[in-house]
């Protein structure tokens, strides 16, 4: 152990997070609660005391870059200790302890291990602090991090069971924030300065189902925070099941200017029979109305989905039919992804398993037509207004989101900031980026 350092300078940790937006959110929560007199976030590993690098699980190419970041550190910092948390931590920790530099494990966000401090605290030799000295709470951890935008993770867990998928069984049943707890987080991180709040689950359209409520309810409650916060601020949705989608929560978004336009509803195939074997509880019937109602009722929102590729026994038709629903419906941006055999999934045995070769064709040709989809997205962006949260200064602009999603850019400006809401007119779109005016400062 190294000796403790008791008034010297912090020890300095290096932060990365692979995989969802929830991964994001456990990292933001296990940082909440390393004191600042004592640990500080560096984006600089070679000057790094220790590393953390919270794993994703979901495809085996997530388990590959978990493997190829940790021999990458090996090879630059060999001495430098690392600490794993995540999906990947509780799926295969045996494999991964072999690295000689992962020192430390931590199955965040999976309900198990011990907290990051703690083992900080035994890697490095910092004595922890005085009873009642102020600890970091977790409405500054995206300040830390460096991002302006800050997620609030309000459901863990799915009780579905995808033949293909290994997070459910890794994450736990279903579990929900109190309406009581995600009120008072969204408050701490607009007090902290965050002008958006995303929120996120694992099965978010689920949300509040043990504890009597909805979604929709707890968004009513949300828009009002929202209403009352002295800088203009604004709630994102992360992704929302097909079958999630109410006439009330549709509503709520229509009654609310605080809730961006921007959804994500997961088709993963438009084949039935593909959707059965996958255990997913649609059709692409039912995906194709959600969609079709989501843009009449949104006609300039971003709708986004996964097309998850190459599943056993899906045939050129089955493909076919895939690839002509995401057109119909007008996707903008489209998650293609290949089929990952997950060891411990009934679809890991499934017959028909299909040649790499043809998983790869069939994933480029819906990623092409994807990107196409979303540069036609982007070309009907000039001459509208846009809301968009300033996020990054490269120099001569500042860069950041709408709340269609839309990268967009305005020239730099006297007291313009990253973390700031602005008021722009869109000029252009080139090279996947909206060049816009500011009309007004907003916050």
């Amino acid at each position: 152990m190294k000796d403790v350092r008791k008034d010297g300078p912090p020890w300095r940790l290096y932060c990365r997070s692979l995989g969802c937006r929830v991964n994001l959110a456990d990292l933001a929560t296990m940082i909440a609660g390393l004191d600042t007199r004592h640990f500080v976030i560096t984006d600089n590993l070679a000057r790094a005391d220790a590393a953390l690098l919270n794993t994703c699980t979901v495809t085996h190419r997530a388990d590959r870059d978990v493997r190829k970041i940790l021999g990458s550190w090996q090879r630059r910092r060999p001495e430098l200790p690392v600490i794993l948390s995540g999906c990947a931590v509780k799926n295969s920790a045996d494999r991964l302890s072999g690295f000689a530099n992962v020192k430390a494990m931590l199955a965040a966000g999976t309900g198990a291990g011990d907290d990051l401090a703690t083992i900080l605290s035994r890697l490095l030799g910092h004595e922890p602090a005085a009873a009642g000295a102020p600890d970091e709470e977790a409405n500054s951890a995206y300040r830390r991090l460096g991002r302006s935008r800050a997620y609030l993770k309000i459901q863990d867990g799915c009780n579905a069971r995808c033949s293909y998928c290994i997070v459910s069984r890794l994450r736990g049943p279903e579990r929900s924030l109190s309406p009581r707890q995600v009120i008072t987080g969204v408050q701490r991180l607009f007090a902290a300065g965050h002008g958006e709040v995303v929120l996120c689950g694992i099965h978010l359209g689920r949300y509040g189902r043990q504890q009597g409520t909805t979604l929709a309810q707890l968004l009513r409650d949300l828009d009002d925070v929202c209403r009352h916060q002295d800088r203009p601020a604004r709630l994102r949705l992360s992704s929302i099941e097909p079958g999630e989608w109410t006439d009330e929560l549709i509503e709520v978004i229509q009654d609310s200017e605080h809730i961006c336009r921007h959804f994500h509803v997961p088709m993963q195939s438009g084949d039935d029979e593909v959707l059965r074997t996958m255990a997913r509880p649609y059709r692409a019937d039912q995906v194709e109305r959600v969609l079709a109602g989501l843009r009449q009722a949104f006609p300039t929102a971003c709708l986004g989905s996964d097309l998850l590729v190459g599943f056993p026994g899906e045939g050129d038709a089955a493909f076919a039919r895939t690839r002509q629903l995401a057109s119909r419906v007008g996707l903008d941006r489209w998650h293609v992804f290949p089929f990952s055999v997950r060891p411990g999934t009934p679809a890991a045995e499934f017959p028909g398993q299909l040649p790499d070769r043809t998983v790869r064709a069939r994933v480029a040709e819906l990623r092409r037509l994807g990107q196409a989809a979303w540069q036609a997205f982007l070309q009907r962006a000039p001459g509208r207004t846009l809301r968009v949260l300033l996020e990054k200064n490269t120099g001569d602009w500042l860069q950041g989101l709408s709340g269609e999603y839309l990268p967009v850019r305005v020239p730099t400006a006297p007291g313009l900031a990253p973390g700031t809401l602005v008021m722009t007119r869109a000029l252009a779109a080139d090279n996947g980026v909206v060049s816009a005016r500011l009309l007004e400062k907003v916050a």
